[in-house]
């Protein structure tokens, strides 16, 4: 089988190698291998969403305010889950869930931002099931999607982000700020 996670990994690697001073490190989620206020802003882009197991979820959370010195910034999906975990490939937290979490740990929330992304997301799942039934069937997580995908998908960018920001709403995609409260 194919290892996903190692693919990503390379992937990234590859596609960063450019910017320098950048370290990936490929980590099982329930220990990461930095020491204590060791980083100062500590960045997660739709990955939380996915740990679905709530112990797991807690420690992850925990590890990432253990190693964060100054500002922890999540972009995920928000929804309506107050859950902190269930059976599942994602799940839809509230702010108020996220916030729970990094609040037990020192941190403060500061203003969420909605990203706004209504119509581009419609478009993106229409155009993807389209996608995979014409082109890719086979295609998998870390897969390159081939030109007649990209153009399907990302062709009409201009105008679905023109009316995302029609579309003023309160889920979906969020960026969530989290400072560090008192020393």
């Amino acid at each position: 089988g194919v290892d996903i996670s190692q693919k990503m990994h390379d992937l990234a690697t590859k596609s960063l190698q450019s910017f320098g001073r950048i370290q990936l490190e490929k980590i099982d989620g329930m220990h990461l291998p930095f020491e204590d206020k060791s980083v100062d802003t500590t960045l997660t882009v739709t990955v939380l969403q996915h740990v679905t197991d709530e112990a797991m979820f807690k420690t992850l959370a925990q590890e990432i305010c253990r190693v964060t010195r100054t500002r922890i910034a999540i972009m995920e999906d928000i929804g309506e889950t107050h859950q902190l975990g269930r059976k599942s490939d994602h799940i839809a937290r509230t702010v108020d869930a996220y916030q729970r979490i990094f609040t037990e740990q020192g941190f403060q929330l500061r203003q969420p931002e909605f990203l706004n992304t209504r119509v581009s997301r419609w478009w993106y799942e229409r155009s993807w099931r389209v996608y995979r039934r014409l082109f890719s069937k086979q295609h998998h997580e870390g897969d390159q999607i081939g030109k007649a995908g990209k153009l399907l998908i990302g062709s009409p960018i201009i105008v679905t982000r023109f009316l995302d920001d029609l579309f003023v709403e309160d889920k979906n995609l969020a960026k969530l700020v989290f400072e560090r409260t008192g020393g």
